[in-house]
């Protein structure tokens, strides 16, 4: 009778489910690897081809000599470089993508064409009020650049119609990142009354990526690119997009009073990333984050699956031995790693439809062994296919998927308050109840 006693077995299939979540743990650890394996490979490509890219500029940079005292009243000199923005800032580019692989992971890179064009307004440093001597013959003028690496042809900045070739470095553009400049003539700059005209081409690599800075009092962009899938990121979205099967068209307008910093400055800002808009162009992965979502709901899945053969043993005359339960909770389990490794060569609707397929017709073999009875497994392969279509309901509606997860598992309690409606569970030392329970 003990070996037979519900209470017994219900313990005993509570501590199988208990069980198998060490498994379970061990298929979102190989989830959240993989994801971070992709992650590698896409860095690895990054790095031989060249990184994200967050174009910055151009600015305009001179250095104000200031006299100062020491302790001792001795005078000094020091020297702080103010930063001063364009008062129009244009761009216009074109960005070629191209697939690269890298073992079963795939990443994007591009090749961006950029022109430029807008204006100066001759350097003021009165608002500042620094009191120094400005040093026009150190002049710069500055572009930021993410990864110099990806610069495939000179630049050459033309400042009212003077050619300026840039060079790495740029003393006092650390908030642009890695800089190019040029010296600036004096004869631009020192008594100019007119806007300062400046354009430039620039020809660059990169990958995942593309930003920019919206440095000029007003700043346009307009981007075209083959990539379909774009996302566009930033504290700007674009004021116009357009996306197509052959790729897509943005355009953006940004004016100096939607960020928080000024159009000139006195030493360094720190707050320039903050403002930064662009666009992702990243290969659209989302079967690891969908399988750890499946992943989440192992345990729902596995406690389903003993309970309807919990009830298939209950209402009929088969016992199921412990090793049963756990040979077909093995199976549950086993379609979450199916899931994972197949997703990764095929799209995820066809991996979970062939997953399903695999461990659906384990399981509903595995029952017709056991039972030997074409209505049970009959049953266990409809229980099966209801449990593998809910869930995924549940992965392709993610705004109510918490609706329609709790519907279901109302439903199901229904179903098992209604089909125990009549068992004394007091007088159920037998597995079997008496006939008037069904």
């Amino acid at each position: 009778m003990l070996r037979h006693s519900l209470t017994l077995k219900l313990f005993v299939v509570g501590l199988l489910i208990v069980a198998l979540l060490v498994p379970v743990g061990l298929v979102t650890y190989m989830v959240s690897e993989r994801e971070e394996r992709r992650t590698e490979a896409v860095a690895e490509v990054s790095a031989s081809w060249s990184g994200s890219q967050q174009v910055s500029g151009p600015v305009l940079i001179v250095p104000v000599r200031l006299t100062d005292k020491d302790k001792d009243g001795k005078p000094y000199f020091r020297t702080v470089l103010t930063t001063h923005l364009p008062e129009s800032l244009s761009l216009d580019g074109t960005v070629d993508t191209e697939r690269r692989r890298r073992g079963i992971y795939d990443a994007v890179v591009y090749s961006a064409a950029l022109s430029a064009v807008g204006t100066f307004l001759p350097p003021d440093l009165e608002p500042l009020a620094l009191g120094g001597e400005p040093l026009w013959d150190q002049a710069l003028v500055a572009l930021g650049l993410s990864d110099l690496r990806g610069v495939r042809e000179a630049v050459v900045v033309r400042l009212d119609q003077k050619g300026l070739s840039l060079e790495p470095g740029a003393a006092g553009a650390a908030q642009l990142g890695s800089a190019l400049s040029a010296r600036v003539p004096r004869e631009l700059l020192v008594g100019r009354t007119k806007p300062i005209p400046f354009s430039f081409k620039l020809s660059l690599k990169g990958s995942q990526s593309l930003y920019f800075l919206p440095l000029g009092k007003t700043t346009e962009v307009s981007l075209a690119s083959s990539w379909d899938s774009p996302s566009f990121r930033g504290a700007f979205l674009p004021d116009s997009r357009e996306v197509r099967s052959d790729g897509f068209l943005a355009r953006w307008k940004v004016l100096h009073i939607n960020r928080d910093f000024p159009q000139s400055w006195a030493g360094e800002r720190d707050s320039l990333g903050g403002a930064r808009f662009g666009v992702d162009l990243l290969v659209m992965v989302d079967h690891y984050a969908r399988t750890m979502r499946a992943v989440k709901y192992a345990v729902l899945f596995i406690f389903f699956t003993f309970l309807a053969f919990f009830f298939i043993e209950f209402f009929g005359e088969k016992r199921l031995h412990p090793i049963q339960y756990l040979l077909v909770g093995s199976g549950v389990v086993l379609f979450y790693l199916l899931l994972l490794s197949l997703s990764e060569h095929v799209a995820f609707h066809w991996a979970y439809l062939a997953a399903t397929l695999g461990i659906g017709a384990v399981i509903t073999g595995y029952s017709h062994g056991v039972f030997r009875r074409g209505r049970v497994t009959a049953t266990v392969a409809a229980v099966l296919g209801v449990l593998y279509a809910f869930l995924y309901a549940l992965l392709c509606l993610e705004d109510y998927a918490l609706l329609l997860g709790s519907a279901v598992l109302l439903g199901v309690l229904a179903a098992v308050m209604y089909m125990t409606r009549r068992v004394d569970w007091y007088d159920s030392e037998a597995l079997v109840p008496p006939p008037s329970a069904l």
